[in-house]
This record gives structure tokens, sequence and C-alpha cells, in this order.
């Protein structure tokens, strides 16, 4: 008996779900503009989402390997116990000595200039020690480091660009924000634009839900196939948001990639494409149930018997 009314039920909604899909496809112009606006919708907080992510990635690439400069004085006699010393801040995982010969040696065979340089009266190039700063480091540590290391005497210059550190910090938060806010804000967009085409549709077919309703049809009975186009619409806008942004990935893949390569031998723009089709999908289908489900849930109830 629960077998037979359980493949009752799965079978009305599975004929609401081919009826409603029928519909739409009988309205193709009307269907396809709706869906073009959702799928939009869905696809700007995408495409800023995987921005973030691949600026996030490359903001933690350049954490691991982050480096602070140190040229010390030429009169230092003991690196050492320099090493030692520089070694006992926490966000600092190791120190890295190389000797002024050992600089001038690596100078040499980099510039090409190695015959020249062998008539310099003096090695002009101080030892450097190489800091390697922890990954989780924050600027504000860093700049408490660098406010030590100015104090030592045995420093002559240090070598960190903190300032591009600070504005990647910023500008991933504030593109954190805006994704956040305009994921709000379409979504909100994506429920009424759905919310009005169902309100539409109720009202084109009022007669016919009347009628339903003499006969003694429930509010659930005649909710379930306005539910499905509102599922349809969301599911449908999803996919075309992915197609949208598969095609901006064609687009800009090649370009996009050789200016990350101007920077990095490594990193590549990471477009997350399997991940975004489940997360659109799942969207554009709640969204669109919820859409639907308000708009019927406001409506319904006004339309008495006939």
């Amino acid at each position: 008996m629960i077998v037979s009314q359980l493949n009752t039920y799965l079978l009305r909604h599975l004929q609401a779900a081919i009826s409603t899909l029928g519909q739409l496809w009988r309205q193709p112009l009307a269907s396809l503009m709706t869906i073009t606006t959702i799928a939009i919708a869905l696809s700007l907080p995408a495409s800023l989402a995987v921005l973030l992510y691949n600026m996030q990635s490359v903001t933690e690439h350049w954490q691991q390997t982050q480096q602070v400069t140190l040229f010390l004085k030429q009169d230092l006699d003991q690196p050492q116990s320099v090493l030692t010393l520089l070694e006992e801040p926490l966000i600092v995982d190791h120190a890295h000595y190389q000797s002024s010969a050992q600089s001038f040696t690596e100078f040499s065979e980099q510039s090409g200039l190695g015959q020249l340089l062998s008539h310099l009266p003096s090695n002009p190039l101080p030892a450097v020690i190489t800091l390697s700063i922890h990954r989780d480091s924050t600027p504000t540590q860093i700049s408490e480091l660098m406010q030590f290391l100015k104090t030592q005497p045995y420093i002559a210059e240090t070598q960190v660009d903190m300032a591009w550190v600070k504005r990647l910090y910023q500008f991933n938060r504030i593109i954190e924000k805006t994704v956040l806010i305009l994921s709000f804000a379409l979504s909100l967009g994506v429920i009424l634009v759905i919310g009005n085409t169902t309100r539409l549709t109720i009202l084109h077919r009022q007669k016919e839900i009347q009628v339903m309703k003499l006969v003694g049809a429930t509010n659930d009975f005649v909710r379930r196939p306005f539910l499905y186009i509102g599922w349809w619409y969301g599911l449908l806008g999803g996919v075309f948001s992915w197609l949208l942004l598969l095609i901006a990935t064609t687009i800009l893949s090649s370009p996009v990639n050789a200016f990350i390569a101007e920077y990095s031998q490594t990193a590549q723009m990471t477009w997350l494409l399997s991940p975004l089709l489940l997360i659109l999908i799942i969207s554009g289908g709640s969204l669109g149930i919820l859409g639907a489900w308000l708009a019927v849930g406001r409506h319904l109830n006004e339309i008495k018997p006939a």
C-alpha cells in the first residue's frame, strides 16, 4: 500500500514537471527572455567569485614565498650569531646567509659581466641575509618585524615592499564584500522575476484554477505545477548562466593566462567550471522554487471557486 502511494505521488510530480516544461516550450520567446535575465543575474556574482578565488590563491602563493632581504654592513665578522638572533621572531621560518663573495659570484654569472667585474679593486656587494616569512603572517606583524630590523646596528638596508601587500589584502576584502552584496541583491532579483512571472501565469489561468477548486482540488495540488514552473526557470537559468561563463572562459583564457605568465611561471587562471555548474543549478532551482512559492502563496488564496 505504501509503495503504491509513493509511486502515485512520484508519478504526479513527474507529470507536473513534464507538463510545465511543455508550457515553457510552447512559449519559447517569453521563456527565453526570462531564462536569459535569470542567467545574467546568476553569472555576475559567479564570475566575481571566480575572480576572488584566484586572487586569494595568488595571495596565498605570494605569502608562501614572501621574503625580507637584509643587506649587512661590510665589517660584520660573526654572521652566525646574527642568524641566530634573526630566527627568534615567530613569523620568521628560517634565515639564509649569503656572503659578499657569494653575492659577487652570483651577480657575475647572472649579469654576464664577469670579466669587467674582475677588474674592480674590491668587492662592492655586501653580505645578504634572506628571511622567509611565515605564510600566515599579517602585514602588521611584518611591519613590526621591519621596525625591529631597522634598529639593528649590523644591518645597512632592508628591502621589502609592504604597500602592495596591504593594498592586495584590502582589495580582496572589497571583492569579497562585493560578491556577498551582489549575490544577495541579484538573488532577490531572481526571486522577484520568477515570482512576477508566476503571478502572471496564475492570473492567466485564473478561471482554470477556479474550476479545479470547484471540483475539489486542494491548494497543494493547484500549487504543484506553478512550483515546477519556477523550478524550471531557475534550473534553466543556472544552466544558461554556466554557458555564459563557459563562453567567457573560452574568450578570456588565452589572454588572461598570458598576462599571468608575465608575473609567474606556474600560475594559471582557475575557472572552476565543474563546481560552478552544480552550484548554479542548485542555486537557480532553489531560488526558482522560492520565488514561485511566494507568488503562489499570495495569489492562490485570493482565487475562490466560481
